[in-house]
């Protein structure tokens, strides 16, 4: 398995360096998981709380689409770089789950802001909150 790593404007040397530690054979394979903070004191970066590093992977994932896994073996979430599609799964399955959860807080959210602020229509039939 070959992976291209595509570059951007927008990274740093952090984004490079956390990508390279994930395609390492140290980290292939779930059971190699590594947690976002033992990637920033490994690579001396970010606060030391893994929000940094959880930042990197969300960019590498969203716009170098680099398949990083994620995790939560023995209640420890971690990424790791998949060594099958399989692998790849669960991490979409995630995803999708959080999705769906997101997308029925967001629809009862705007349920709730509608019945206190009811939109009103435009001139050209569209819905605009005037509160």
């Amino acid at each position: 398995m070959t992976y291209h790593f595509r570059t951007c404007p927008d990274c740093d040397d952090r984004a490079y360096d956390v990508a390279a530690k994930l395609a390492s054979e140290a980290h292939r394979g779930e059971h190699r998981a590594i947690r976002a903070r033992e990637i920033e004191r490994d690579l001396d970066f970010g606060g030391g709380d893994g929000r940094r590093a959880r930042e990197i992977v969300e960019h590498l994932r969203a716009v170098h689409r680099a398949p990083i896994c994620s995790t939560a073996t023995n209640g420890a979430p971690g990424f790791f770089w998949p060594t099958s599609r399989e692998d790849t799964e669960h991490t979409s399955a995630a995803f999708r789950s959080r999705l769906g959860k997101m997308q029925a807080t967001l629809r009862g959210f705007e349920a709730g802001r509608d019945e206190l602020w009811p939109a009103q229509d435009d001139l050209f039939g569209r819905g605009v909150s005037r509160g």
